[in-house]
Parts: structure tokens; C-alpha cells; sequence
């Protein structure tokens, strides 16, 4: 028997080929997707972070211009959220001299999140 020997690519050579690059393709999208879902996340995040300290920030000194804890009110910090879509609830402790804080998101989805905080009289 003669063996000739072979120039070029198969037909099932260059199918597996073809699968393979799409299975790769496939899973860089997919990691695409994850790092976007991330991104969001993060910015999502760092957003309340930012709420937060000026929450804290804005109730400090609200306590050290003489404000008992059931004189700050929601509306103190309308001009926090009114670009986005935050809402926060406050709920002074009896004695004045404590606030609790909730910060949550109005959209819901994926990152509904809620954070809750203290702040104190000093």
C-alpha cells in the first residue's frame, strides 16, 4: 500500500477547529458578562458608601449645633438622593441621643441592597 501524504486540513479537522474557537469565544462572552455584573455592582456600591459618610457627616453636625436625635428628619437629606434612587428612613432612639439609619434602593433588582448604621450624640 501507497501512502500519499497529505496537504491541508480535513473537513473534520477544521470542524474541531471551528468548535473549539467558538466554545473559547463562548466563554470569554460569558466572562465579559461577569466582569460587567461586577462593574455595576461595585458602582452600586461605592454609591452608598458615599451616601452613608455623608449621612453620618450631615447627622454629626446636625448633634453638634444642639439637634436631639428626633429633630433630624428624612427630608434633612433630600438633596443626597434626589438624583438617584435611594431612600432613606430614620428612627431616633427615646432617649435623643441616637439615630438609627437604613439606606436602601428603590430600583430592586439584582442589587436591592439595604444598609443599616448608627450614629450617635457625642
Amino acid at each position: 500500500m501507497n501512502m500519499k501524504t497529505k496537504k491541508g486540513m480535513t473537513l473534520i479537522e477544521t470542524s474541531l477547529t471551528v468548535m473549539l474557537v467558538s466554545m473559547l469565544l463562548l466563554g470569554l462572552f460569558e466572562l465579559a458578562q461577569v466582569q460587567r455584573n461586577v462593574i455595576r455592582r461595585l458602582q452600586h456600591n461605592t454609591t452608598a458608601l458615599y451616601l452613608i459618610e455623608s449621612i453620618k457627616n450631615q447627622i454629626r453636625y446636625e448633634f453638634s449645633r444642639g439637634a436631639t436625635a428626633s429633630d433630624i428628619t428624612p427630608e434633612s437629606f433630600s438633596g443626597l438622593t434626589e438624583s438617584c434612587s435611594w431612600v432613606i428612613d430614620l428612627s431616633p432612639e427615646p432617649d435623643n441621643r441616637l439615630v438609627r439609619v437604613s439606606l436602601h434602593n428603590t430600583t430592586g433588582g439584582r442589587y436591592a441592597t439595604m444598609y443599616r448604621f448608627e450614629v450617635g450624640m457625642p
